[in-house]
């Protein structure tokens, strides 16, 4: 293109619908915020690049770009605490009946999910069998 960009935007506003991305390089401001209003007018990334001697810059304008994380990679286990099978209540029943009684090196080697189970167990009881379902009291037997 060997006319000037602003004289291209004034003539033919439609000028920049066949490109995908405009880099542009040692412009005066002016002429950069009207090139920057029609590149976001027309969803468009806007690269500028000016530089002084040995020192650059380079500026990237774009519009909004949303990214949600639902964190699939992170998601949680079943660990059936809610419901357990009956071979985890044996082996919870069997072999910690009682944490309280243990010392605190017997206490370090019982499986997350038969702690939970204990937990689980706990808060049952003392809400009359009802499982957690609020966010809040899920925290409480995270506590």
């Amino acid at each position: 293109v060997c006319d000037s960009i602003t004289s291209l935007l004034e003539s033919d506003p439609s000028f920049l619908h066949e490109f995908t991305i405009v880099v542009a390089t040692q412009l005066p401001q002016h002429t950069l915020r009207k090139l920057a209003l029609a590149c976001s007018e027309q969803s468009l990334p806007l690269v500028v690049l000016r530089s002084y001697g040995l020192v650059g810059l380079v500026r990237i304008a774009a519009g909004e770009h949303v990214v949600t994380e639902d964190h699939a990679d992170n998601a949680p286990s079943d660990l059936r605490v809610a419901a357990p099978f009956p071979e985890l209540l044996a082996y919870a029943a069997t072999h910690f009946a009682d944490p309280e009684s243990m010392s605190i090196v017997e206490r370090k080697h019982i499986p997350y999910a038969v702690l939970l189970l204990i937990v689980l167990k706990q808060y049952k009881d003392a809400h009359g069998g009802a499982l957690p379902t609020t966010y809040k009291e899920k925290q409480e037997i995270k506590a």
